[in-house]
């Protein structure tokens, strides 16, 4: 069995090792496969794109992802903190509702026209990340390193700025109203 794949396209299962714990993939593209539930333990992800793939509930525990790109993907509840490490991280038009990102360093990820429901980004370092046409609703922020996020034209966000570092991420109205809450301020 093959445990490295370099360039490969792969839109059929068939095509795939039944097994792919701590299989390497370098510059492959995942077109439209139904992954979830899928084990990728100690997998090796770098210069891969997947498109309208389904990672739904896969492990990823000790799973490296390098300069990895997601579109049109349902990544519904992974533990993204599981992953060994993951840089240039970037999301389009995809379902990443119950994520777990707690301890994650995911500095500099874009996530583009996305929904990040429910998602859990405890002590999280998220410094530099863009939530572009993103949908936060009861994601949890807490401990979480926000410095120099773009939170502009992300929506239905709720981030306790007595409990997160904010400095330099960049908001917009109304949007921006959502953080005097958790202060006690009233704003008619």
């Amino acid at each position: 069995m093959t445990n490295y794949f370099d360039g490969e396209r792969f839109d059929d299962l068939t095509s795939l090792p039944a097994n792919l714990d701590e299989v390497e993939f370098l510059g492959c593209e995942f077109i439209g496969l139904d992954l979830s539930e899928i084990s990728l333990r100690g997998a090796k992800f770098i210069e891969c794109n997947f498109l309208k793939c389904n990672l739904s509930n896969c492990n990823i525990t000790n799973a490296s992802l390098r300069d990895i790109e997601f579109k049109s993907c349902k990544l519904l509840g992974v533990n993204w903190g599981s992953a060994k490490s993951f840089f240039d991280l970037k999301v389009c038009d995809s379902n990443l509702d119950y994520c777990i990102f707690n301890n994650t360093n995911i500095q500099g990820a874009l996530f583009k026209g996305s929904m990040l429901r429910h998602c859990e980004f405890a002590e999280a370092k998220i410094c530099k990340a863009t939530f572009d046409d993103c949908d936060l609703e009861a994601a949890l922020f807490h401990h979480t390193n926000l410095e120099q996020a773009d939170f502009r034209e992300a929506r239905n966000y709720f981030i306790d700025v007595s409990n997160n570092r904010v400095k330099g991420a960049l908001f917009s109205l109304p949007g921006a109203l959502s953080l005097f809450s958790p202060l006690g301020i009233i704003i008619e």
